[in-house]
């Protein structure tokens, strides 16, 4: 089968088209896909529509519990004091020797630890607090 002429005439064929009737019983033979179309102004319309609604119902609780309506949280009464009477008692005394101060100004470094107690006038006691005090003492060296 190796007639030239033959291959030729082939090689120049060309398909016809289908016709419209063919194509239309392809296509009701065939399922329908689903139409799921994004459509982006709808997308955007139902959020815009969620957020206005949002807005609108915090705009009416604003509104009916505003501040208009919030009442104040009342402070706490403090206690009244008429007068009170602060009395030291000493606890200890501790000397830190002498020191040079800046590198060279030489003082005895003092450290004296009190109980201070602040009394109401009928003689409670309200508050006691340690506190120790820090004295410098200038001294001279010979």
């Amino acid at each position: 089968m190796n007639d030239p002429e033959f291959e030729n005439k082939l090689r120049g064929l060309r398909p016809a088209l289908p016709s419209l009737s063919l194509e239309g019983r392809i296509a009701a033979a065939l399922p329908q896909p689903p139409t799921a179309r994004f459509s982006f102004s709808a997308w955007l319309g139902e959020r815009l529509l969620w957020t206005a609604g949002g807005a609108v119902a915090v705009w009416m609780l604003l509104i009916q519990f505003g501040p208009a309506h919030i009442k104040k949280a009342e402070q706490p009464a403090s206690p009244v004091v008429s007068a009170t009477r602060v009395t030291e008692e000493p606890a200890a005394w501790l000397d830190g020797g002498v020191q040079l101060i800046g590198g060279n100004t030489p003082a005895r470094l003092l450290h004296r630890q009190v109980i201070e107690r602040r009394q109401s006038n009928d003689g409670t006691v309200l508050v006691q607090v340690p506190r120790e005090d820090v004295i410098l003492v200038p001294v001279k060296l010979h």
